[in-house]
């Protein structure tokens, strides 16, 4: 699906387990889809949320999703930021499906704020930060119910998709790495959720082509650049969210970009964004690429470019979904 294609949408997706906290009268109407193009209004405006009925249908009739209709989507998005912020300062008492819920509906703000609209600000920054602090906290409960948070992205087309599997990826990382310090995965996972910022100042639509012109292939090298110009003139992004930004595409052969640093030379979290980056990538469906690669094809792929990325943490990482893939 386009960018534009999404901005057009008239239902947006909303999460149940978010939906289930709320009180008193509803702000906006709540709909269920019938069909591709049909959708029944379940829930008014005006009244009360029935709970009863609610459970009806998310437990007993199996329903995981319903929607609310564009205009309001900003009157739910408010919602979900009160709801975020009282169950991200209790985490410890909340579950973690439920905690993946709030994830994924704070992600759907951000992005379509940042990635779609292009509108980047204090508050945008806020709810980035708000966003990855819950994948930390999700990830401490439960790892897997993380990954599942990447199943629930429907409607997303591959830039939206992309920097939130950045993020979570570079989280598995980081947490096989021995990486413990809460601080250090927020900053880590806001560095792949942002790291291709810059991308959107590209004169053409990158994701696209397979094959690049020399003048587009040297825009394209300029993106850090621009991720790093952008995060500069926010205050409140950490040095270490900035430094990701511009050196994810860095090589420890020194065959990178922008400035062709050597492995010692490369910011360290930003080799665990590289990696994410590059996971992401192949196993993502393109415009250009009729089907995406497998998990260990794609690690294969990656450990087969010698020098691209490094080498321990692509072990680590690979040593994950052959476990995964063994248990299966």
């Amino acid at each position: 699906m386009s960018v534009k294609n999404v901005l057009e949408a008239h239902y947006i997706d909303i999460s149940i387990p978010v939906l289930s906290r709320m009180q008193g009268v509803l702000p906006f109407d709540i709909y269920i889809k019938r069909s591709d193009r049909a959708y029944t209004k379940l829930f008014p405006k005006g009244e009360a949320l029935d709970h009863a009925r609610l459970t009806e249908y998310s437990v007993g009739k199996g329903v995981e999703t319903l929607y609310v209709h564009k205009d309001d989507y900003k009157k739910y998005t408010f919602y979900v930021e009160q709801v975020a912020k009282i169950l991200l300062e209790n985490a410890d008492r909340i579950s973690a499906e439920d905690m993946s819920a709030v994830v994924k509906d704070m992600a759907d703000l951000t992005m379509i704020e940042i990635f779609l609209t292009h509108h980047i600000d204090q508050d945008s920054m806020m709810h980035a930060t708000m966003t990855m602090k819950g994948c930390v906290q999700v990830l401490a409960k439960q790892p897997r119910a993380l990954v599942k948070v990447l199943k629930l992205l429907t409607w997303h087309p591959y830039q939206l998709k992309h920097s939130l599997a950045c993020a979570i990826y570079s989280l598995l990382i980081a947490k096989l790495d021995g990486i413990t310090s809460d601080k250090i995965l927020q900053n880590i996972a806001l560095g792949g959720f942002l790291h291709d910022l810059g991308m959107s100042k590209l004169s053409f639509d990158a994701e696209a082509k397979e094959d690049l012109t020399p003048q587009e292939l040297k825009e394209i090298k300029e993106h850090p650049h621009l991720s790093k110009r952008i995060l500069d003139q926010l205050k409140q992004v950490p040095p270490e969210v900035r430094m990701i930004a511009f050196q994810h595409h860095e090589q420890p052969n020194g065959l990178g970009y922008p400035n062709g640093l050597y492995d010692k030379e490369i910011y360290y979290p930003a080799k665990i964004v590289s990696i994410a980056d590059g996971f992401s990538a192949l196993t993502s469906p393109r415009p250009y690429r009729i089907e995406p690669y497998g998990a260990l094809q794609a690690l294969e792929l990656m450990a087969e470019d010698r020098g691209h990325f490094d080498s321990r943490l692509l072990s680590l990482f690979t040593s994950l979904f052959a476990k995964i893939a063994k248990a299966a």
